[in-house]
């Protein structure tokens, strides 16, 4: 596990601090700054996790909580957090997410399933693709069972679709939280949605 860290300019072709290959991890009250991705070779294997990536998790999953993510990029996508492969049961608590960019999900792509997002903040993300099949400036979700509570999104962008939140998963559940002053330059200022069974209420 990780406590108390801070992880601050460092460089990778993918998962620019940490790559987690295997979960029952717990990142806990860690600050991750200015960390990048930057690698432009094969697009499966490099550009994806500014700071934190988290692949082929076991069922356990890998916790982060109450953690910061500021000012971190990926020349692809998650500009902070990138959850992939098998990556099941990730969940990110009590955490913020503030100018982070990446090519789509500006802050955290979900491609593994059962995530869980909860009281968390997202401000001033950006998902800066000009693919249409693409976006998400804070969250760009294609897993399955993806559950967003509590949590706040604000002044975030996307070049296209999504300027918070971009949906292609299944069964995605976002309830209880706050989308405001978010830009799409096409659709859906605040969410992007082509995904089935999802759903969303109470919502401010």
């Amino acid at each position: 596990s990780f406590d108390n860290c801070y992880f601050e300019n460092n460089t990778a072709p993918s998962s620019g601090a940490v790559h987690f290959h295997s979960g029952n991890s717990i990142v806990n009250n860690c600050t991750f700054v200015g960390n990048k991705a930057q690698g432009h070779g094969n697009e499966d294997e490099e550009g994806y996790a500014g700071a934190l990536g988290l692949v082929y998790t076991n069922n356990n999953g890998v916790t982060i909580n109450n953690s910061k993510f500021y000012n971190n990029t990926a020349s692809r996508d998650g500009g902070a957090v990138q959850i992939i492969g098998g990556g099941s049961n990730a969940k990110i608590f009590n955490s913020e997410f503030e100018n982070n960019t990446a090519t789509y999900g500006g802050a955290v792509s979900v491609v593994g399933s059962n995530t869980q997002i909860t009281n968390s903040t997202f401000k001033n993300n950006d998902a800066n693709t000009t693919s249409a099949a693409e976006g998400g400036g804070a969250v760009y979700i294609a897993g399955s069972g993806t559950n967003i509570t509590g949590s706040t999104f604000a002044n975030n962008t996307a070049a296209e679709e999504g300027g918070a939140v971009f949906v292609r998963g299944t069964n995605t559940r976002i309830v209880n939280s706050t989308l405001a002053d978010n830009i799409a330059g096409d659709d859906g200022g605040a969410i992007y949605w082509e995904g089935d069974n999802g759903t969303v209420y109470n919502i401010t």
